[in-house]
């Protein structure tokens, strides 16, 4: 699901924010690592007051940098937000809501620091960070995904992800040591066009990496973070046509020549995504209501009703006996489950290249403000679009 803010600063400027579905990121990070930290004594200010940092049990906590990144605690940042905290251990997740207490401290006078540097165990465990709901997708100022980690239970981000995902704008006072966070304003009224434009350049980023200039412009976007969002929307595809057609549970169980095999193939089937924009209509209470028409990509149905007679798949399976597959080893299963991918992405590309599409369907796409008062795309509507742009039976 793609969800896409309105932000108002000193121009108006769209960014976006692409909430990852129920998936794990290849290459997510897991266990204990260790990480220098170099303390500066780094501050924090927000709206023109220095925040008094501290852990759920209120023992203060500093930020840090590693690696010439600037690391803050979500915690402490949020609070002074009033968003409502809550660590969730079955999901690893740190849930944020709006309409919460403000529980950090504030003070006028800059809180004294520590300097030096010190060995941190820093625990990634696929640490997620979530918006009233929404899963955030968390991504340095070039738009590389980065992972939370937790340090003696506090969880640590870079200062960039912090403020996407908690819609600060952001400045270094290098002379100060000082990071400044301001709180964005309500989004400015759009227009129509700026709904119609919205809507599409998000279809076209994410399904066909393809964007405009303007576009960029209006996203306050770049190339980088463009082509970012739409590899990881494709890694994502890949996890999902891997796990649907029993090839692996992960994408992180391929190696590394069979999973850039089944991106390469995701970009193909999504690259024949069809949709038009119809129309919009301004609901009159600052929210629209895009109509884009989707003609379904049925490419999945093919496959799934020829596999079982499919020569190449019919071969694979007199090849091996059930003992002879439950006797392999974790290399040689590996192996054996590529080889059966590959008859998949064969079959795959056969039927794509016919490119069978179910009737076309209108469907209405809401623009409007969420809870912190800034433009999204409607995460249902956009789960929808994204159901039936390309059809899993």
């Amino acid at each position: 699901m793609r969800t896409v803010i309105l932000r108002r600063g000193s121009s108006m400027l769209l960014t976006l924010a692409l909430a990852l579905a129920l998936v794990l990121p290849a290459g997510a990070i897991t266990g204990t690592r260790s990480v220098q930290a170099d303390y500066n004594n780094i501050k924090v200010m927000l709206n023109g007051a220095y925040l008094q940092l501290t852990d759920a049990d209120g023992k203060k906590v500093e930020p840090f940098a590693v690696a010439g990144t600037t690391y803050l605690p979500v915690r402490a940042v949020a609070g002074a937000l009033g968003l409502g905290v809550n660590w969730n251990s079955t999901t690893s997740t740190v849930q944020l809501t709006s309409g919460g207490a403000k529980t950090t401290s504030t003070t006028q006078t800059p809180p004294a620091g520590t300097k030096g540097s010190q060995t941190l165990q820093a625990d990634y465990s696929n640490i997620q960070v979530s918006l009233n709901g929404n899963r955030l997708l968390l991504t340095d100022a070039d738009g590389k995904v980065v992972e939370p980690f937790a340090v003696a239970g506090t969880t640590y981000l870079p200062v960039r992800a912090v403020a996407d995902a908690l819609n600060l704008a952001v400045e270094w006072r290098a002379s100060t040591t000082t990071v400044v966070l301001t709180s964005q304003q309500e989004s400015a009224p759009i227009t129509s066009d700026d709904a119609i434009n919205l809507v599409k350049g998000n279809l076209d980023e994410i399904y066909l990496g393809k964007w405009t200039q303007a576009y960029l412009d209006m996203v306050g976007s770049n190339p980088t973070r463009a082509q970012a969002a739409y590899d990881d929307g494709m890694e994502i595809s890949a996890d999902l046509f891997l796990y649907y057609w029993d090839i692996f549970d992960s994408i992180d169980d391929a190696s590394e020549t069979f999973r850039q095999e089944a991106i390469e193939l995701q970009k193909k089937i999504s690259a024949k995504s069809t949709y038009l924009i119809t129309g919009v209509t301004d609901k009159g209470d600052g929210s629209f209501e895009v109509k884009v028409q989707i003609t379904p990509l049925n490419v999945m149905q093919q496959v799934g009703d020829a596999l079982e007679t499919y020569a190449p798949m019919v071969e694979f399976f007199n090849k091996y006996t059930q003992e002879q597959v439950n006797a392999m080893d974790e290399a040689g299963y590996q192996a054996y489950s590529e080889e059966y991918g590959r008859i998949i992405f064969q079959l795959t590309e056969e039927k794509l290249a016919q490119a069978a599409y179910l009737p076309a369907q209108i469907l209405p796409i809401r623009v409007e403000k969420n809870s912190l008062g800034v433009y999204t795309i409607n995460d249902e509507d956009w789960g929808k679009a994204d159901e039936l742009i390309i059809v899993y039976p």
